[in-house]
């Protein structure tokens, strides 16, 4: 058995599932990926409210329980593949899954920070793990990468005794929709997720701290008079807007030699990340 099948915990009740549905921006013009499928609980309820469903099982054994109980069903694609591998939709999409927890990080890291990047996604997920990325805790990172693109937010908590097997963590779903406009413009990406990485995976205690490689003094006592924060905050205690500020400050007055410090910092996250154990995936900074 591979590690995506040992480390999940399937959803058994199909009103629950509805209702969860209802609470959604899903609707009959959608495609939507399920990852994760098992047995189709999930898209079964999934195919009666959109257009198409794409159910996605990487396990072989699953995947045969799968084609046996949603081969007949028109509206639903079945692939027997590891999404981390699979293509994503060019055209819009949504997602609507019970995911694998020990890949939690991987999968959003695919969705929501890859190229092609669902309309809204709603995941079933350790709780701990959502409130890292929407920014509590150690997922400022992460949080930050998200939050241009994404508003986040837990709808539903579960109960043990929704799943088989029960779980021994809180689970949640996380819901990620995004925004009308992104705070970040599609040409800053990169520049963005760089500049982010570079000042989150710093083990130093100040922002000042952080950045006195990239700003002058004079430059950064300009950027917390005007910013509406102390000259000594960390960096897990800064809202989006702050590190938006920070950014357009950071494009507009650093000279280019500075800037080249950052780049390739967010390619160095994602290597940590790789190489993390599973279990710890959820907590790198």
């Amino acid at each position: 058995m591979n590690e995506i099948s040992v480390t999940q915990n399937f959803l058994t009740n199909s009103q629950l599932i509805k209702d969860l549905i209802n609470c959604t921006d899903i609707s009959s013009e959608d495609i939507v990926i399920d990852i994760g499928a098992g047995k189709g609980i999930l898209s079964r309820e999934l195919a009666k409210v959109c257009k198409k469903v794409i159910s996605v099982e990487y396990d072989g054994a699953l995947y045969e329980e799968l084609k046996k109980n949603l081969n007949s069903v028109g509206n639903i694609e079945l692939k027997n593949e590891s999404i981390l591998e699979m293509s994503l939709p060019e055209s819009n999409y949504k997602v609507f899954s019970n995911i694998p927890f020990n890949i939690t990080s991987r999968i959003i890291n695919k969705l929501i920070l890859g190229k092609s990047r669902p309309e809204s996604a709603y995941l079933v997920v350790q709780k701990e793990a959502a409130q890292r990325f929407m920014g509590e805790g150690e997922g400022y990172l992460v949080s930050t990468l998200i939050k241009p693109y994404y508003y986040l937010r837990i709808i539903h908590e579960f109960q043990p005794t929704d799943f088989n097997p029960s779980p021994g963590v809180d689970v949640v779903m996380l819901a990620m929709t995004k925004r009308p406009e992104p705070l970040i413009k599609d040409q800053d990406r990169e520049l963005y997720d760089d500049f982010v990485a570079y000042v989150c995976i710093q083990q130093k205690p100040s922002l000042k701290v952080r950045l006195n490689k990239l700003f002058t003094y004079e430059q950064f006592k300009h950027l917390y008079k005007n910013g509406g924060f102390s000259h000594d905050i960390t960096i897990k205690n800064l809202d989006i807007n702050v590190w938006i500020s920070l950014f357009s400050s950071f494009k507009k007055y650093v000279p280019e030699n500075k800037k080249s410090l950052v780049k390739g910092s967010y390619a160095k996250y994602k290597r940590t990340l790789e190489k993390a154990p599973l279990g710890s995936r959820t907590k790198i900074r």
